[in-house]
């Protein structure tokens, strides 16, 4: 190889490895382009909206119904109670000489099996039924003119009382208690006794045993009562002016306090006062002297809230609200405004329904529903449950049935 040849050779060598060496260097990534504001890829994907919360169910019976068990009867019943202890429903009927009471036990199955009768002495008519704890509590009398005693059950401000088949003002003669399975006769407390004639009145069955009110000639008697007739608490207030009116778990005994008249609840027998007071599940409440006061189970004060003129609590008589409502609830609702001028009102998962059908029987612990007619109504809607149908009395108030002609549904709820 000449002088010429290695040079060239040489240079050609070096160009070589100049080349591999540029072929390692890296090339700076091409820019990504930012999307234009006008490009429909640029639009943020709009988010979903949530669905609207459904209106909220106090009353499982808002969600429907369907028929469960039933029991075979001669006639639509006046009455029904069901004691969930013995599993034994309790059905009033009208007979040719008074009232038969006809019991059917009910097994979880299903299965509905008639068990015994029994008919209201002297043909006397019903005044009220309740059942707890394995025992059947009926209070039954005559009617009079309204005279006498001056004691009278609770109506709804429309319609009649729901299950009693006794007038107002009838004078309760009799407070019978049965066993629920065999329909024995525990306690017939008598006006025929000839040393006791005043003759208490049924306010409710509880766990303890029988709620009653007796005004005498000078005093009010609340008690809780067992099955023999003795006294498990009780209460007494001295007057010669009472008037027992009786409503849910609660007396209004006509006896003047400071502001309004004085209240006994049942079952802890607690004193309180106002124009207006309700036993609800966790207290009392009363509309007294232009304010709403709250009240502990024993009737402790909680708080006090002033009204104003247009409250619900000035402006509404109530009739009605949900069987769970609370203390707190019913005096907050009482405490907001109102409208129209003194209505009757329902209190329905905190709304005030005033809207009420004429003739209808108001629930106490039903809202929304009422009996319109023979139907059962949601009041908050105008819709019927059933269009011939009972609501269960007393401790059975959150039992509603169908009555199809012949046999007795009991309506489970699908809320």
């Amino acid at each position: 190889m000449t002088k010429r040849a290695a040079a060239i050779a040489l240079v050609l060598t070096g160009c070589t490895w100049m080349l591999a060496g540029c072929s390692d260097v890296t090339k700076p990534a091409s820019p990504t382009p930012t999307p234009s504001s006008s490009s429909p890829s640029a639009q943020p994907t709009p988010e979903a909206r949530p669905a609207p919360l459904p209106e909220p169910v106090r009353n499982p019976y808002q969600g429907g119904a369907e028929r469960a068990w039933s029991v075979e009867l001669a006639d639509r019943p006046s009455s029904v109670v069901y004691d969930r202890q013995s599993g034994t429903l309790v059905a009033a009927l009208a007979a040719a000489r008074g009232t038969q009471l006809h019991a059917f036990s009910v097994a979880s199955s299903g299965r509905t099996l008639p068990t015994w009768t029994y008919e209201i002495p002297d043909g006397a008519e019903l005044i009220a039924m309740d059942a707890s704890s394995g025992s059947v509590f009926v209070s039954v009398g005559s009617g009079t003119d309204g005279a006498g005693s001056g004691a009278s059950r609770e109506e709804p401000t429309v319609g009649a009382a729901p299950g009693s088949s006794a007038a107002p003002g009838t004078e309760p003669s009799d407070l019978i208690v049965l066993s629920a399975r065999s329909g024995a006769e525990e306690l017939r407390w008598s006006r025929a006794h000839v040393l006791d004639t005043e003759v208490p009145r049924l306010v409710g069955a509880y766990d303890s045993g029988a709620g009653i009110a007796r005004l005498g000639r000078d005093s009010v008697l609340a008690a809780v009562i067992d099955v023999g007739g003795d006294a498990v608490k009780d209460k007494r207030l001295f007057t010669a002016d009472g008037e027992v009116t009786i409503g849910a778990d609660i007396i209004d005994t006509g006896i003047p306090a400071r502001s309004g008249t004085t209240f006994i609840t049942f079952p802890q027998l607690s004193e309180v006062s106002g124009d207006e007071c309700w036993s609800v599940t966790d207290g009392i409440v009363c509309v007294d002297a232009g304010q709403v006061v709250e009240y502990d189970e024993r009737g402790n004060l909680r708080r006090a809230t002033a009204l104003s003129a247009r409250s619900a609590g000035s402006l509404y008589h109530v009739q009605g609200m949900d069987p769970d409502v609370t203390a707190g609830e019913l005096a907050s609702a009482l405490a907001e405004t109102g409208e129209g001028d003194h209505a009757t009102a329902v209190l329905a998962a905190g709304r005030w329904l005033t809207d009420i059908p004429a003739g209808a029987e108001l629930l106490e612990r039903g809202a929304p529903f009422a009996l319109v007619g023979k139907g059962i109504v949601n009041l908050a809607t105008g819709e019927a449950l059933t269009d011939d149908g009972l609501a269960g009395e007393g401790r059975s108030a959150d039992m509603f049935f169908e009555w199809d002609g012949s046999a007795l549904h009991y309506l489970r709820p699908l809320g």
